[in-house]
């Protein structure tokens, strides 16, 4: 395919940092992170067993997860599981919401919500407090909804504030949500297909070079099987405030904080 000179350059196709600030302070995790998560015990064993286990997994994983997409297909589901439920409970927490309109020309709405949960920085934390609030929703023909709270625009699914414009206008809610939660791409995501590598005896012979593992990079002892903490793990409010909230329930701590005049943070 020939480089089309003319064309516009379109930097947000490529760089995460040029979204326009959509994902910034947004903790988010590849797809490497993911896997440590999941093979954390796997990672004590030997290379040749980690490759089964990567394997054995990925295989289980395309299977079952094609599985349960198709049968929402031949259910007539229009959404993953997931988003269908996000739906719904948006969609319950939109009933208690007033829209106000601010003319049919420019489709833009305001949503007030009594008693919100909203963050404020109290010194160097953050912390909830509930209040009526305001969101402004702006919903236009051939265009993406979108929200002060900036989920739609995020993640493409609805948000309870556009939710709540919906139910005012009767417009359908199934049109604004990105076709990317669809199950048939669901199923289309998982379509890839392993096949069995078959018995080691049967493989062809290997004549390529001889990989020996460098000397100076060879560390004594057990091998570390526990991740590095990234600068992500520390972003200020996140991971404090899930470990506050995890101790706090595990060492049953709450009314001994509270008289110490600590703060424990939960975000959701």
């Amino acid at each position: 395919m020939l480089e089309d000179k003319n064309e516009k350059e379109q930097p947000e196709k490529v760089f995460q940092c040029m979204d326009g600030g959509y994902r910034w302070g947004i903790m988010t995790s590849n797809g490497s992170e993911s896997l440590n998560n999941v093979f954390r015990l796997s990672l004590r064993l030997p290379v040749a067993a980690i490759v089964d286990e990567t394997f054995s997994k990925c295989l289980e994983w395309f299977v079952e997860i094609r599985r349960s997409a198709l049968n929402l297909v031949d259910d007539g589901k229009q959404w993953s599981e997931r988003v269908d439920k996000l739906l719904v409970k948006r969609g319950d927490r939109a009933g208690h919401m007033h829209v106000i309109s601010y003319g049919d020309e420019v489709r833009i709405f305001e949503v007030k919500v009594d008693h919100e949960r909203v963050p404020l920085r109290h010194g160097d934390h953050v912390v909830f407090i509930h209040k009526g609030f305001e969101y402004r929703v702006i919903l236009r023909p051939n265009n993406a909804p979108s929200c002060e709270c900036l989920k739609p625009n995020l993640t493409g699914v609805p948000c309870a504030h556009v939710l709540a414009v919906c139910k005012y206008r009767n417009l359908n809610e199934n049109e604004i949500v990105h076709s990317y939660y669809s199950s048939q791409v669901l199923a289309n995501t998982w379509a890839g297909q392993f096949h069995p590598y078959g018995n080691q005896n049967e493989w062809p012979t290997y004549n390529g070079p001889t990989i020996v593992p460098d000397e100076k990079l060879v560390n004594r002892g057990h091998r570390q099987h526990k991740r590095i903490p990234m600068y992500m793990d520390e972003m200020q409010g996140r991971r404090m405030g899930h470990q506050a909230g995890r101790s706090t329930r595990d060492n049953n701590q709450i009314g001994t904080s509270s008289s110490q005049g600590q703060i424990s943070l939960s975000i959701q």
